[in-house]
């Protein structure tokens, strides 16, 4: 991308040679050229940037999708031990009515 953007300024120079004299259209180059170089590097920013957030938002949603299934996974193991109390209460509940 580096070296397309060095080969478009020195196209871009080659033809400043040719506009010494008029200064209008030697402003609108130069502000040509300026909206050309801050495209090139806000696009490399927006690409940059975009990178980092999806690796971002994919930790983000690892750390969230590991929280709720370790907390899940705690629940469903409570909800398993309290009924297999309760069945065992039953059981020595019916072992005592028929003694």
């Amino acid at each position: 991308m580096a070296k397309v953007a060095m080969d478009d300024m020195a196209e871009n120079f080659k033809q400043m040679e040719g506009l010494e004299e008029d200064d209008e259209k030697l402003q609108e180059f130069l502000k040509n050229l300026q909206d050309q170089i801050l495209v090139g590097t806000k696009e490399a920013s927006v690409r940059q940037t975009l990178g980092i957030h999806w690796s971002v938002y994919i930790l983000a949603f690892a750390v969230i999708f590991g929280v709720v299934g370790f907390f899940s996974y705690k629940l469903v193991q409570s909800l398993k031990e309290k009924e297999r109390k309760r069945e065992e209460k039953r059981k020595l509940k019916e072992m005592k009515k028929k003694k």
